[in-house]
């Protein structure tokens, strides 16, 4: 998986005892079926399993959405986003920009569902 925020934050999460779904698509989608998520870090590696689906109702019903993607690919990802806020999931972006709520807003998501985020 290329995605380097979201994939940390998952896998922490899932290592933790999270249940943890991730919304991806082509090599990506396969390689978490098929290896689970890896993170890698200066002080260690470790691998998780992880629910990976590209269908936004495949992600059912969660509490918590990190949004981690390019600002670009929002229009990619906001079927699965609109479609958890919808459920009742708080909607997180870590992107870079300061506009990236209201182009969730623009996509559709729910501005009540949205809370801001930052990452370092």
């Amino acid at each position: 998986m290329r995605g380097g925020g979201g994939g940390y934050y998952g896998g922490m999460l899932a290592r933790s005892g999270h249940d943890v779904r991730v919304w991806a698509r082509g090599d990506n989608l396969d390689a978490l079926r098929r290896r689970g998520l890896e993170v890698r870090t200066p002080e260690e590696s470790f691998t998780v399993g992880v629910t990976a689906t590209d269908e936004a109702e495949g992600l059912g019903r969660v509490d918590l959405a990190v949004v981690a993607v390019k600002s670009y690919s929002l229009p990619d990802v906001a079927d699965a986003a609109r479609s958890v806020a919808r459920q009742g999931a708080t909607v997180l972006p870590l992107l870079n920009g300061v506009d990236v709520a209201e182009q969730l807003v623009s996509l559709g998501v729910p501005r009540e569902a949205l809370v801001g985020g930052l990452t370092i």
